[in-house]
């Protein structure tokens, strides 16, 4: 069943349900009994962001088939330099 929009002359807008493709042009109010002639609006479009199209579609793709990780990126595991001169300042284990 799909939903279809109708617009009454006294109440306003209402919507029914119908087997798709076999919405009449008229309906009956439901509160009033009248006429109510059906309503043609643009369709439901939905617009994504592309940045987040593309980090959707990178996570999936992550999710599917992970990359192999060979090394670490520093050597012999020490840790690597932070470049904001702030971390220095803080105490040492």
């Amino acid at each position: 069943m799909t939903v279809y929009d109708y617009r009454c002359p006294a109440h306003g807008d209402f919507e029914q349900r119908f087997p798709m493709g076999e919405a009449p042009a008229a309906a009956r109010c439901g509160t009033c009994g009248g006429k109510a002639s059906r309503v043609y609006g643009p369709t439901a479009v939905l617009s994504h962001d592309p940045l987040a199209t593309k980090l959707l579609a990178l996570q999936q793709s992550s999710a599917e088939s992970p990359s192999v990780v060979t090394r670490s990126r520093t050597a012999a595991g020490r840790r690597a330099p932070t470049q904001d001169p702030r971390w220095r300042q803080l105490p040492r284990p």
